[in-house]
């Protein structure tokens, strides 16, 4: 993947985490609530990849108040776009969020 499109989550993408969450994960799964929660919240970053208009991967990253650490809660990628750098994209990603946010 030579140049992923990575971006804030949005309601509109709650079906394909939800599938993302089912096939990465076989139990401690996020469900539509939380999910449904995260994307508008202060406190975390829900950002996705897509290719070709279809998203591929995710990562949950998570805040607190007067605190200056980040939490990686979770990441997921889909299985067939393994193996094509999707993750270290979420990964660089996740850190550049974290350093704008103040969060080591």
């Amino acid at each position: 993947m030579l140049s992923p499109l990575i971006r804030a989550a949005s309601p509109e993408d709650l079906d394909r985490l939800l599938a993302l969450e089912e096939e990465s994960f076989a139990s401690d799964r996020l469900t539509r609530r939380r999910f449904r929660y995260f994307v508008p919240a202060p406190t975390a970053a829900l950002r996705v990849v897509s290719d070709a208009g279809r998203v591929v991967g995710y990562y949950l990253l998570l805040f607190r108040a007067r605190a200056s650490i980040a939490r990686l809660y979770s990441i997921a990628v889909d299985a067939a776009a393994r193996g094509r750098g999707v993750a270290t994209a979420l990964l660089d990603d996740a850190e550049a969020i974290a350093r704008q946010r103040g969060a080591s």
